[in-house]
């Protein structure tokens, strides 16, 4: 499906449902549909349709929930913009990404040259609905950071979106009330605002950067699941392991994991799940994840665990052969939430995203990451086959 179709779903079941929570105030599912359609009419007004390129500068909000949603809506793709970001950056990004019109929460006729259109801009009353995306159409294109000083653009489409809110893990009841907390230009974003959306739950929007005390207003305000990357994560099981207390499931992940601190925090809350988690831009965010027992974080590496769903991981060699059980290999994902590549760079994605051997039309994203398959099937991650490391999540 589509991610308005599946969001859609989601209103006709319940309407007047809490879909999102902030300081600016609350919307229930048929208030957010209702503002997002009224801002897509705006944007095909403006010119917007199948995979146009949107640039999205706004604060956290519920603004830019509604602006996210309604890019969807008109068909076009969103290109997150960071309001911190030179000039420079942001020109270079909306150039290279062909944006045609920029949503923002400020009186700009413009950024950097392309023209910009207010969030809360109103559509003429005789204005007709846009057309439905395909579940193949662009959905976003989303910049990394940029390990070869050129930020890549990683194209992602409907259906990978909707795959990824589809997983079975957010069904347990743990994700019910989510909290966004991570800027629209990280991938984790998409994490925190479609899986709550596209499965009816609550979405509450962090107008502060994380830190102990807001973690404790987020499970306060009822909250019940976070993601945080490993350093965030570090950071706070070293000053306040207890601001975790209340909460059903903890995320993390982005790089290797200090078993120290996970400790330290399963320790404190053991009514906590912690779960460690993998997954690059290029798979959607998230790829393979587990649940982490207390003798689990007592080792090094801490295990990464199994494939999320409609996900495949094999473990290769540099013949793309598999490895044995125990042996380092290069770890290789496959299956429904894989990008369509790099945005405009056609030979960088035949590098990176290579075909599949065993399913023949099928594709594999090479992680150019050093795994192990251990007995019971989990992956351990053990380094990089090149010299990029990460630093507070980011490529370098």
């Amino acid at each position: 499906l589509p991610v308005p179709a599946a969001f859609a779903a989601r209103v006709a079941e319940h309407p007047d449902a809490l879909a999102v929570s902030s300081p600016s105030g609350r919307l229930t599912y048929a208030e957010l549909d209702a503002r997002a359609e009224r801002l897509a009419r705006v944007l095909a007004e403006r010119g917007v349709t199948a995979e146009s390129r949107v640039g999205v500068l706004l604060e956290r909000s519920a603004d830019l929930v509604v602006a996210l949603l309604a890019v969807l809506k008109s068909g076009g793709a969103y290109v997150p913009l960071h309001a911190a970001s030179p000039e420079e950056r942001t020109r270079s990004l909306l150039a290279r990404s062909r944006t045609e019109l920029v949503l923002t929460d400020r009186d700009l006729a413009s950024v950097a040259g392309v023209p910009a259109v207010r969030v809360d801009t109103a559509p003429a009353s005789d204005s007709r609905p846009p057309a439905a995306p395909h579940p193949d159409s662009l959905a976003y294109v989303m910049y990394t950071s940029g390990s070869t000083g050129r930020p890549k653009g990683v194209a992602i489409t409907h259906a990978d979106i909707t795959a990824l809110a589809a997983d079975t893990r957010w069904h347990n009841g743990a994700h019910r009330h989510l909290l966004f907390h991570s800027p629209h230009s990280f991938d984790a974003a998409t994490y925190e605002i479609w899986a709550a959306l596209l499965n009816g739950h609550t979405l509450t929007v962090a107008d502060r950067e994380i830190t102990a005390p807001v973690v404790r207003e987020a499970v306060a305000s009822g909250v019940t699941a976070v993601f945080l990357t490993k350093a965030l994560f570090d950071l706070l099981a070293e000053e306040d392991p207890g601001c975790f207390t209340g909460l059903q499931e903890v995320w993390t992940g982005g790089e290797a994991a200090s078993p120290a601190a996970m400790s330290t925090v399963q320790a404190t809350n053991p009514d906590l799940t912690l779960v460690h988690v993998y997954g690059p831009t290029e798979t959607t965010t998230f790829a393979i994840c587990g649940p982490l027992s207390p003798a689990d974080t007592a080792q090094s590496p801490v295990p990464l665990g199994l494939p999320m769903d409609n996900t495949q991981a094999y473990v290769l060699d540099a013949s793309l052969a598999p490895v044995p059980v125990g042996v380092p290999g290069e770890l290789y994902l496959g299956g429904t939430g894989l990008a369509r590549g790099y945005d405009g760079q056609p030979a960088l994605t035949a590098t990176r995203f290579v075909p599949d051997p065993y399913h023949p039309g099928a594709r594999l994203y090479r992680t150019g990451d050093l795994v192990t398959r251990h007995p019971d099937g989990r992956l351990h991650f053990l380094g990089r086959t090149d010299t990029q490391v990460k630093i507070r999540g980011h490529r370098i």
